[in-house]
């Protein structure tokens, strides 16, 4: 199966969900330096195979808002050769960070992820960091 059909699936997903967004960070269950094959979801949906990275899929994508791949500084160039650049819009999480990038998509987004691959920790702080959003 191809990216495209991959991602496609995935953004019908996420509509049927009735989720505006939906988070697939490159970690596994564990948290770990090194995401195993098994886990390895991010580069299953984008073609990215850097080993750092968060995918934030929409569920009505069009060609000014794009599906976004948040990468560190080593990886911008990687990723933007890796994706379709029709897709996706490659941003330095060093540059912009994940919570400025959802303020400006809106209010009331609906926002889903898998919660054994985001923390506690995380999901708490992006809470009360964006107000109006339902992580």
């Amino acid at each position: 199966m191809t990216h495209s059909v991959i991602l496609s699936q995935l953004v019908q997903a996420i509509a049927a969900a009735k989720l505006d967004l939906y988070l697939v960070p490159m970690v596994d269950e564990f948290q770990g330096e090194y995401t195993p094959d098994y886990a390895a979801r991010l580069p299953y949906i984008t073609g990215f195979t850097g080993s750092a990275g968060l995918g934030v899929f929409r569920a009505q994508p069009t060609a000014e808002k794009k599906h976004a791949l948040f990468v560190d500084g080593r990886y911008t160039l990687q990723a933007a050769q890796q994706v379709d650049g029709e897709a996706f819009t490659v941003l330095n999480s060093g540059e912009v960070s994940l919570l400025d990038w959802v303020r400006d998509q809106g209010e009331c987004l609906r926002i889903g992820f898998d919660p054994w691959l985001i923390t506690e920790h995380q999901r708490e702080g992006w809470q009360k960091a964006a107000h109006g959003i339902q992580w």
